[in-house]
């Protein structure tokens, strides 16, 4: 039911938390009972193509047809399903007021009207939505023409005011008036609206304009009247009024201050005593000829070019009385030509000769009389000799400049104020991946670069041109069309006219890109150096403490025992002295012995320096990683001197152990081989597995790692005897390791 002293008037109520004003009236009187009404209007939902509602007094949808299933579904609802809040909150608002609602709702760039309709008997309401979608466009449409008609209105320089008739056209009240009118007739807007004409203008009836409205009212054919301006019974100026009716019958008034045209007429005269003064002091040649091409007017500068002492002397001459024939005949024909179609020549250049040769700017002009026929012309000539030069010097120099410009690697551009490109080099294109200067050349950085990047640079080079500061050799990163990281080091400096106003920048891009990864790589050689450098301290030591600790525990103590039973052994009689003990202690001397040549293998392999680098593998894989290990071992030798070193056969024989080392404690590989031969003036060793494998790519990252490391060492170590090392791997297929050096003889050359 309507709530009280509401039940006969229309309420504009906008709810709480939503963004459209909703219209809420009161239920007419029906003929039977509203609730049957509206129950029998939702019948025909599911026929209806706009979306039909149903919601509980609860907020529960409890019907919808299927134009809803998609508005439901954008607000996370569905039938048996909430409804949102904002319509909760509206089924509660119609439900109490017994009123009807009018909502509108946005779905997917339609928009839907709503009549909210309630059911109070049955306790739910019902929602039916009708596509006023382009009636919306129509009213955003309209509000837009309003505003730039409004805009125009305001901002064109004539004074525009609109009258209503009054009184059958015997006076006009203002309607409106624009900011011109007002700055021309010195009056505030909200002085003149709504009042009468004749009460604001008394005088308007005296200059006739009332009687222009008047006519052009009963009429509707537009008039224009001039007006003169009193104050004080004298002239205070002149306008225009164009006058016209609107199609609502209003009249518009557009007029124009002409006083400054009316002054201007009435000093004509004057400035043409002064222009005849100008032209007679330039230094172009300034000539008038009739139509048979005769001379009948020039300045001093034809005078002296002519050698005359007065323009009388040259009035009537034509050019054949002044030039050779064949260049007479061509000036004659041009001027011929030039009178009879009334095309004019404009800066065409000459060469005349007065002994050195002469350029010369020629234009030509047809010469009309007030009935617009051609009565002659006026012809002016420009010696441009010396600018021609200057021009010739200048282009030689832009040519040389623009050769330079364009092989130099930088990247090089000229913007103007207003951040677009008025010049650039190869270099610039190049880098930027473009085809050519030319989709460069009127662009601005908004049309080559994401808007983020864009921006950045334009606030940038809008600070150089404002300040006048340049930027000198700013770094600066950026990203190619493939996502590879550039790193630039950018100049920019105001660009300045003759007179030192600033009137853009020149930009210079030095990519120094690979300057910085090879930066980078040498402080990560370093970095990796001085770990090195450590390790190798920390495995030094390392091996000290493992060699004493190898004389200590198994020679020494075993040495000890022996010097324990050889003394008792000689404090016994020679009677009681025993084979077996004799047997132990010799065992116990070959034992160390033994330990002792182990020992000294590791530190340093006399096979090496006796035998060579191959035999001294060979006996290495077969002891200490086939016997010691278990793990199947295959050595391949080309048969072939290859004369080393002692430190190339110390290193490449480390490096073989560093390798196998590795092999044995993280590949899990069951096979080894080595395959040593020769290759021109270098030897090449490579060292074989089947096991796990591993990226190699990764390992050059983790390089710094203690896992890892040992492949770090024998790269370096190999290269600064002049070799080099490569690995082949991939995860689950074993390891190839590539090392060469360079043979003895070949080292010394």
């Amino acid at each position: 039911m309507p709530r009280s002293g509401k039940n006969n008037e229309r309420i504009e109520q906008v709810p709480r938390g939503r963004k459209k004003l909703t219209k809420i009236e009161p239920l007419r009187p029906q003929a039977e009972h509203p609730d049957k009404l509206y129950n029998d209007l939702a019948k025909f939902s599911t026929e209806n193509p706009y979306p039909v509602l149903r919601i509980h007094r609860d907020g529960t949808v409890l019907y919808a047809n299927k134009a809803s299933e998609g508005l439901l579904k954008a607000k996370d609802s569905a039938v048996g399903k909430p409804a949102p809040q904002e319509w909760r909150r509206l089924v509660k608002e119609v439900l109490v007021s017994g009123c009807v609602s009018r909502e509108e709702v946005k779905d997917n760039g339609r928009v839907f009207a709503f009549l909210v309709v309630p059911i109070t008997g049955s306790g739910y309401v019902n929602f039916y939505g009708v596509d006023i979608t382009e009636r919306k466009k129509t009213e955003e449409s309209l509000k837009e023409s309003e505003t730039r008609f409004r805009e125009l209105f305001n901002n064109i320089s004539s004074g525009v005011a609109v009258y209503e008739a009054v009184d059958d056209g015997s006076d006009f009240v203002f309607r409106d008036f624009n900011a011109a009118g007002q700055k021309m007739d010195k009056t505030c807007k909200e002085d003149v609206v709504g009042k009468r004409v004749t009460q604001v203008f008394p005088g308007v009836k005296t200059i006739g304009l009332l009687d222009v409205f008047r006519r052009v009212w009963q009429t509707g054919k537009a008039e224009q009247h001039p007006t003169t301006l009193y104050k004080d019974g004298r002239i205070s100026g002149w306008r225009e009024n164009y006058v016209y009716k609107l199609p609502n019958g209003e009249i518009v008034a557009a007029y124009d201050d002409v006083t400054k045209r009316q002054l201007a007429q009435e000093h004509l005269q004057e400035e043409r005593n002064l222009l005849r003064t100008l032209i007679d002091n330039i230094p172009d040649k300034v000539y008038v000829k009739d139509r048979g091409s005769r001379f009948i007017a020039c300045n001093k500068s034809v005078i002296a070019s002519e050698g005359v002492k007065r323009e009388e002397e040259l009035i009537g001459k034509t050019d054949f009385d002044l030039y050779e024939q064949a260049l007479a005949q061509q000036f004659f024909d041009k001027e011929q030509e030039l009178m009879r179609t009334g095309r004019p020549i404009i800066d065409c250049e000459i060469q005349a000769s007065d002994g050195n040769v002469r350029s010369m700017l020629a234009t030509k002009v047809p010469l009309r009389d007030h009935s617009g026929n051609i009565v002659g012309m006026v012809g002016i000539n420009r010696d441009i000799t010396e600018r021609r030069l200057a021009e010739n010097r200048l282009q030689q120099e832009r040519n040389l400049l623009r050769t330079l410009i364009d092989h130099i690697p930088e990247g090089i551009y000229v913007k103007d104020k207003d951040g677009r490109f008025l010049a650039c080099n190869k270099s610039l294109a190049e880098f930027w991946e473009v085809r050519g200067k030319d989709d460069i050349i009127g662009k601005t950085d908004f049309d080559l670069f994401e808007p983020a990047r864009a921006q950045h640079y334009f606030d940038e080079e809008q600070k150089v041109i404002q300040t006048g500061q340049p930027i000198i050799n700013q770094e600066s990163q950026c990203t190619d069309k493939s996502g590879n990281a550039n790193f630039l080091l950018v100049t920019k400096v105001p660009l300045r006219d003759s007179a030192g106003n600033i009137t853009g920048l020149v930009g210079i891009h030095r990519d120094v890109t690979e300057r910085k990864q090879a930066e980078h790589k040498l402080l990560e050689h370093q970095n990796h150096l001085k770990q090195l450098a450590t390790r190798l301290t920390l495995t030094e030591e390392r091996e000290r403490r493992h060699i004493a600790s190898e004389i200590h525990d198994e020679i020494s103590q075993t040495l000890a025992m022996v010097k324990i039973k050889l003394d008792t052994l000689r404090s016994s009689p020679p009677s009681e002295v025993s084979a077996a003990e004799i047997e132990e202690i010799s065992f116990s001397v070959e034992n160390v012995i033994q330990k002792t040549r182990t020992l000294t293998f590791e530190l340093s392999n006399p096979l090496l320096y006796v035998l060579g680098l191959e035999a001294a593998v060979a006996e290495w894989l077969s002891e200490q990683v086939q016997e010691k290990h278990g793990i199947a071992t295959e050595f391949q030798d080309d048969g072939k001197a290859k004369p080393l070193d002692d430190d190339v056969k110390m290193m490449l024989f480390r490096n073989v152990r560093e390798l196998r080392i590795n092999c044995i404690k993280h590949s899990n590989a069951d096979k080894v081989r080595v395959n040593i031969r020769r290759i021109d003036g270098s030897i090449e060793v490579v060292v074989e597995d089947n096991g796990v494998g591993f990226d190699p790519a990764e390992v050059r990252l983790t390089a710094g790692k203690k896992s890892k490391f040992g492949l770090f060492s024998i790269r370096e170590s190999l290269e600064n005897l002049g070799g080099h090392f490569e690995i082949e791997s991939k995860p689950g297929a074993g390891c190839k390791a590539i090392m060469t050096a360079p043979l003895k003889d070949q080292s010394r050359k």
